[in-house]
């Protein structure tokens, strides 16, 4: 089909810049990388093409056959991955847009300076080739002079050759990056080749311009403030410049852009001003980043997103001329020193400035800050306005000062920092928006919450999809399983890429917002493919440490939270070896486990072969781990987390079994003096912290010795047998509502605490009937009989179910909840009715002559 004037493709890109197209009545196509697309986009765009759009051979079929069916009139980029496929495009479309000949002059360093050599303002340049190069550049041109990737951004990779002395660490940087994945646009910028350029003295400015149909317009000179390493600290306009200076800078930069061919669109063009005149940094043939758009709508009233696209499509006319000035705008970075982040202060109070237009944060508390190598690892900014530009720039270095990020050093640094800036998150002030649609990929079955998130979001009026990634022995156990969008069962010993991988897929389809685990199943894939996806889920250290009760004990003893002794123990040697330390009884347990299976007290020497073997033994896949027994009461604590600010909901006394500590009933609230529950509270809120975990529930299980309360373990759930319902009748938090909400975006730990501000509802217990030692169920007598009020019975056994004793949790055979005035009087009735039953159980003849 023929051109259509209201349609266009758009490359990368923005929520924004979509809905900015559709704002300008255009139909939008957007071409995203999968993993970028949100589903934002959706309700904005006629089509998506979600390929790995820099790689030719991919995305050029793809735009031929949409362009059949679309008919673009135009092609537009604001990202710099999107500039040469932009080019492509309009190519091989012969829409509007610049030549892929001029975006590459504009992507590649070592293109661009070849092709401006035997001008009167070239700049010295030539490619690295090895050490000697650099030595031999240095001779010719001088020092210093600069060393820098050929097709990188944001500062990354540049470095000033100082003297001949430097060249050997200049080169050993050049060889350390080449190839580098070690930075956030990896996967868009292989840093390969390097360039040698002359050092231009004097002070940096950038040009923004639009170009149309290739007459240029420049809409703002920028002033830049720059770290020693060349990472910009600051931004402001109008640059302060004598008029003959700043038609200098204009004309250098209207040259280069006539140089290179652009013809259409934005264009960021950095000059330096040196003794010999004007001299071009590099250009790029879309916007400057760091937020300068929004300076130039503040300070000139040009929507240089909205011009991009809406040119591109023939919605918006020309620019007749320059825009006048109305107001300054300037920018300021914050940095932090590098280390882990352990408070954020100040960004609120900041945004409350008169002239303040925004604050972002790119990191929050957990995070972990990498040495300011690059623009993103920059840890945020302040934007201000004012009516000049020293009032501006002195206004947004004020208010940057006032903003607090506290680190705390640790070694070593990953080398890939999360503290990167995240396109997807919007900057505080910013308005809020109507609520759009979410996709939560469960991950396990996910029992009856994925029904409950679908029906959260149908009563908010903000449409939830649920996705599955389970393994196969859970798909007889997914509730609704036709509600879901898509399950994907997963071999029970695929390894966590394969998980990723898949995940990945559901999101090229349908784009994951929020990722939900609500059991033990699965958390650590999940905690993989939330990583990896960008969307939000318990760090994969965090699992690890929970998962792992060894180094769970190592973390605790560490952190100065619990210093009960723990080994990791490989033979039978080792275990009695630590018995001979620590004495006994101890306790065995598998390495990795729930449900207290393979746990054993053991309370001599000649007990521990059986005790190890029952943990798994040398064969254990995870090893296995012996502790110092825990003597006292037994307790667990049900917290609710929320941006790593802990509330405990409910501390519950536990009752076990002596030999296998099964536990065998609960009741809650535990009967407890307040300062013995002010001593558990601290303590399972410092294991938290010290495990990081930032939100949602946790069940930690507690021994209150003589020497203080203990942790035994903890788990990112709510507690198993009952516990999560106990807590609703008994406290009015319903731990699960919480967490679908908070899995749905909410900010739910103010109104838990509300809640618990009340006080208790009533008092909870349940206990439960363990299995005989052997044999097989013929059935349970009683089960039928009427129960007192405030009781509620379940049988666990089906008949025909083999028995061998009380070995885990799955081993008991029923259980009886009971409410009541105290806890004494729940926990009386729930065991009174568990005794009034009999398990009627058949053994064979070889069991009844060993018994």
């Amino acid at each position: 089909m023929g051109t259509d004037s209201r349609s266009i493709l758009i490359i990368g890109g923005r929520v924004d810049t979509v809905r900015k197209a559709r704002d300008l009545g255009l139909r939008v196509v957007n071409v995203q990388r999968p993993e970028e697309y949100r589903p934002e986009h959706a309700a904005l765009v006629e089509g998506a093409l979600l390929a790995e759009y820099t790689d030719w051979a991919v995305l050029g079929p793809l735009v031929t056959a949409a362009h059949q069916v679309y008919g673009f009139s135009g092609v537009a980029t604001i990202t710099e991955p999107g500039v040469e496929p932009a080019g492509l495009i309009a190519d091989a479309l012969g829409i509007r847009g610049n030549s892929h000949r001029c975006a590459r002059l504009m992507r590649d360093k070592e293109e661009m300076r070849r092709h401006l050599a035997g001008r009167p303002d070239a700049v010295a340049a030539e490619p690295v080739t090895d050490r000697d190069s650099l030595a031999a550049f240095g001779r010719r041109h001088g020092y210093p002079f600069i060393v820098k990737p050929v097709d990188a951004a944001a500062s990354f990779g540049v470095r000033l050759v100082e003297g001949p002395e430097a060249v050997a660490d200049a080169w050993a940087c050049v060889e350390a990056l080449r190839g580098s994945t070690a930075h956030r646009f990896a996967n868009y910028f292989p840093v390969g080749r390097f360039l040698m350029e002359e050092y231009l003295d004097g002070p940096e400015y950038s040009v923004e311009s639009l170009s149309f149909d290739g007459r240029h317009i420049p809409l703002a000179v920028t002033e830049k403030t720059t770290h020693a390493n060349f990472v910009e600290s600051g931004h402001a306009m109008p640059a302060r410049l004598a008029p003959a200076e700043e038609a200098a800078v204009l004309r250098c930069a209207r040259e280069l852009l006539d140089a290179v061919g652009l013809r259409h669109g934005p264009a960021h063009t950095e000059v330096k001003l040196t003794g010999r005149g004007p001299r071009v940094i590099e250009s790029h043939g879309r916007p400057g980043g760091d937020r300068i758009m929004d300076l130039v709508e503040a300070a000139y009233g040009v929507d240089i997103e909205a011009y991009t696209v809406g040119w591109a499509a023939g919605a918006l006319p020309a620019l007749d001329s320059a825009p006048q000035a109305r107001a300054a705008a300037a920018t300021c970075f914050l940095t932090a020193d590098p280390g882990r982040v352990v408070s954020v202060g100040g960004s609120a109070a900041a945004l409350a400035h008169e002239g303040v237009i925004g604050v972002d944060l790119a990191v929050a508390v957990g995070d972990t800050i990498r040495p300011l190598e690059a623009s993103w690892d920059r840890v945020g900014q302040v934007l201000a306005t004012a009516p000049d530009t020293g009032a501006a720039v002195a206004l947004s270095e004020r208010v940057a000062a006032e903003i607090s990020v506290v680190t705390e050093p640790i070694d070593p640094i990953d080398p890939i920092g999360p503290n990167e800036p995240n396109e997807s998150h919007e900057p505080i002030g910013a308005p809020r928006r109507a609520a759009m649609a979410e996709h939560v990929l469960v991950f396990g079955n996910g029992y009856d919450i994925p029904g409950r998130l679908r029906a959260l979001g149908a009563a908010t009026g903000r449409p939830i999809t649920t996705s599955v990634l389970c393994r196969p022995e859970h798909l007889a156990k997914l509730e609704a399983a036709a509600e879901h969008s898509r399950i994907v069962a997963v071999r029970a010993d695929a390894p966590t890429e394969e998980w990723v991988a898949l995940a990945r897929a559901v999101h090229a389809v349908a784009p994951v917002t929020r990722i939900g685990t609500f059991g033990d199943q699965c958390q650590p894939e999940a905690a993989a493919a939330g990583r990896a996806l960008g969307v939000p889920t318990h760090d994969p250290e965090t699992v690890r440490l929970v998962f792992d009760k060894f180094a769970m004990r190592q973390r605790l003893a560490g952190a100065g939270v619990d210093p009960t002794p723990a080994a990791e123990v490989r033979d039978l040697a080792a275990l009695h070896a630590f018995g001979t330390e620590h004495g006994y009884p101890c306790v065995v347990k598998p390495r990795q486990g729930t449900a207290s299976s393979g746990v054993s007290v053991v309370r001599s020497a000649d007990l521990a072969e059986a005790a190890f073997l029952r943990a798994g033994g040398a064969e254990a896949p995870a090893g296995v781990v012996v502790e110092a027994f825990l003597t006292g009461d037994q307790y667990s604590v049900e917290c609710f987390s929320e941006q790593g600010d802990h509330a405990v909901v409910a501390i519950t006394r536990k009752y076990s079994d002596p030999v296998s500590l099964v536990e065998l009933g609960h009741v809650m609230p535990a009967p407890l003096e307040p300062a013995d529950a002010e001593r558990i509270r601290a303590l399972v809120c410092a294991a938290l912290t010290a495990l990081r975990v930032e939100f949602g529930p946790t069940h930690t299980e507690v021994v209150l010795t003589g020497s203080g309360p203990r942790i035994i373990e903890t788990h990112l759930r709510v507690g198993g047998d009952e516990l999560w319902n106990m807590v609703t009748d008994a406290t009015g938090v319903d731990l699960v509502e919480y967490q679908l909400r908070q899995c749905a975006g909410e900010e739910v730990l103010p109104d838990v605490r509300d809640l618990l501000a009340k006080g208790p509802v009533r008092h909870e217990a349940v206990w439960f009937a363990g299995a005989p030692a052997a044999g097989r169920l013929v059935e349970v007598a009683g089960a039928g009989d009427p129960q007192p009020e405030g009781v509620a019975l379940e049988v666990l056994g089906t008949p025909g179910q083999q028995l061998d004793g009380l070995q885990s949790s799955d081993s008991r055979l029923a259980q009886a909840r009971a409410h009541a005035d105290t806890a004494e009087q729940a926990l009386t009735l729930a065991r009174e009715a568990i005794g009034r039953l009999e398990f009627v159980t058949r053994i064979s003849a070889e069991q009844a002559e060993l018994l």
